[in-house]
């Protein structure tokens, strides 16, 4: 199984699910796809998915539009807002999601 999952790695076949399109996630997502992976950005902002699939983004870092653009333009960068369906389908999942903290560095869970 494992020798299958390396081979995946090395012939560029696996598909990657990024959950969270924030500063992290959407730039992960962008270099994965720019490595030749099949990925699958997922997000909760319908305006987001939006723009991921129509190539762009709200976030200011150097070239990260191009990124986008580039792969969503070749099919190997897509977003979406259901992630039961993508987290079916990915061989591998990133998790980049905000997790709120206190000023003193303890984390916030009630959100």
């Amino acid at each position: 199984m494992i020798e299958n999952f390396v081979k995946d790695i090395r012939n560029r076949s696996l598909r990657v699910t990024v959950l969270g399109s924030g500063y992290v996630g959407l730039p992960t997502a962008a270099l994965f796809a720019d490595a030749g992976f099949h990925v699958t950005a997922v997000d909760i902002r319908a305006e987001v998915v939006k723009a991921i699939n129509s190539g762009l983004t709200s976030i200011n870092k150097p070239e990260l539009k191009e990124f986008i653009s580039r792969n969503v333009d070749a099919g190997r960068l897509r977003a979406s807002l259901n992630s039961d369906e993508n987290l079916n389908q990915a061989d591998a999942v990133i998790i980049s999601v905000q997790t709120p903290i206190y000023k003193n560095k303890h984390q916030n869970n009630k959100k």
